[in-house]
């Protein structure tokens, strides 16, 4: 696979193996599980720290929080 700046358009919905058994997946949908899987890792974080009585002292918003300006 060549990289993403250099894909056209039809190349994401090409079907590759994803290496494990006979499972395939279209490059686009490898890429968005890739971008939204870690909001998924965030929630269980989050969960799990409320639940241990840990403050939230940070804003969990990327637009609302200081880290980029």
């Amino acid at each position: 696979m060549s990289s993403l700046p250099t894909q056209h358009p039809e190349d994401w919905a090409q079907v590759d193996p994803l290496g494990f058994g006979d499972l395939k997946a279209s490059r686009r949908k490898v890429v968005a599980q890739a971008v939204l899987h870690s909001a998924r890792h965030s929630g269980l974080l989050a969960t799990f720290l409320r639940q241990q009585g840990f403050k939230q002292l940070w804003i969990h918003d990327f637009m609302l929080g200081k880290v980029i300006e």
